[in-house]
């Protein structure tokens, strides 16, 4: 006789009214626009890192994330933004990034995703993406509060350097630790 297996529970979804109300929660206007950004930038991580793990889910999740993080650092620096315009810079800043690190990123996410799908080594692809999605938040976010602090006066080099610079530190500091940077 077989035994039944108990149905497994959908992942959790994320809702952008939640990721919205977290972001609000984190925010705190009484604070200069450096502290303001930098907790910004850790609540950002820490749910790009948290949503990271989870299968299929992940990228609609970080692309959420970083769009409300970009609203949330332009209102700190006095820039009322939309997320469609957030949209468009998180694209801008992401292209910067060049083809092979894009492809590089996408590969890794989709192995790590096919690992978590089959069972076979879900611990240790659920990590890696957690590193993944929290390194790519935390540089777009101090990407996006240099390019406010630079009036939104940054060539495409200028993003792109910047880019590539704080996720290289970012990515340096979660491998070491286990954490997102803080």
């Amino acid at each position: 006789m077989a035994k039944a297996t108990p149905p497994r529970s959908p992942p959790p979804k994320p809702e952008p009214e939640e990721i919205d109300k977290g972001f609000e929660e984190a925010d705190d206007d009484t604070r200069t626009p450096e502290e303001r950004a930098a907790t910004i930038i850790n609540h950002a991580t820490a749910q790009a890192a948290f949503w990271g793990a989870w299968p299929a889910v992940s990228w609609v999740a970080l692309v959420m994330i970083n769009m409300t993080m970009i609203v949330f650092i332009g209102r700190a620096y006095g820039h009322l933004w939309d997320k469609q315009k957030a949209k468009g810079l998180l694209f801008q800043i992401l292209k910067g990034m060049g083809l092979s690190t894009g492809l590089l990123l996408a590969g890794g996410k989709f192995v790590n995703d096919a690992l978590k799908l089959t069972g076979f080594g879900t611990i240790p692809a659920m990590a890696a993406d957690a590193v993944l999605c929290g390194a790519v938040t935390y540089a777009v976010g101090y990407t996006t509060e240099l390019y406010f602090k630079q009036d939104g006066q940054m060539s495409k080099q200028a993003l792109k350097a910047a880019f590539k610079e704080q996720y290289r530190q970012a990515r340096q500091k979660m491998t070491e630790s286990g954490t997102p940077p803080a």
